[in-house]
């Protein structure tokens, strides 16, 4: 079967509820060019609600940073996980997603780390929401977001100097950014 770049891309964000890949034609390696810098309409922004679970086996378009995909480490019922990359000693990485209309961030996360000293971090708005070190096995995490506007949502590890323990590594799966009336139900 013969499926273009460019044609799956728009199917991925439409499924998404994101409109526009980038323009121009294709390269020779079946990639789709971008559009001149001049036309860049900058790093896609998700609005709730929006799910990412990495199953199609891609990273998401709007994700930027160092983590990446992972089949070794996943949740039941899951194929990919979202995981850090490995580290050296001192090192940190971070992956982000910036999304609108979000009160309520869920995600799945492990965590297999030395206790103590290294450390898997989730901010919202630079703001520290979730910490964690050790081993945790698969745990779903929910935090009410009080800005329904533009928020960015950081992971990050921070692998200290010294001991190497467990994985040495933290994985994130089904990630919820949903807006509160998509949460529920609720009983009064």
């Amino acid at each position: 079967m013969d499926i273009k770049v460019g044609t799956l891309c728009g199917l991925m964000l439409l499924s998404l509820g994101v409109v526009g890949c980038g323009g121009g034609g294709s390269s020779s390696s079946g990639v789709v060019a971008s559009s001149p810098a001049t036309e860049d309409p900058g790093p896609v922004v998700y609005t709730a609600p929006q799910t990412l679970d990495f199953e199609d086996g891609a990273l998401p378009e709007g994700l930027a940073g160092d983590f990446e995909l992972n089949e070794l480490h996943v949740p039941v019922g899951s194929f990919y996980s979202l995981s850090s990359p490995a580290l050296g000693d001192g090192e940190s990485a971070c992956s982000d997603v910036t999304v609108t209309g979000m009160n309520v961030l869920a995600f799945d996360y492990k965590v297999s780390t030395e206790n103590g000293d290294d450390y898997f971090q989730v901010y919202v708005d630079d703001a520290l929401v979730l910490e964690a070190s050790g081993e945790v096995d698969w745990t779903r995490f929910s935090h009410h977001v009080d800005n329904a506007g533009e928020s960015v949502v950081k992971w990050c590890y921070e692998k200290a100097v010294g001991v190497h323990s467990g994985l040495d590594a933290v994985f994130v799966d089904n990630i919820a950014l949903s807006s509160i009336n998509t949460v529920g139900p609720f009983n009064f």
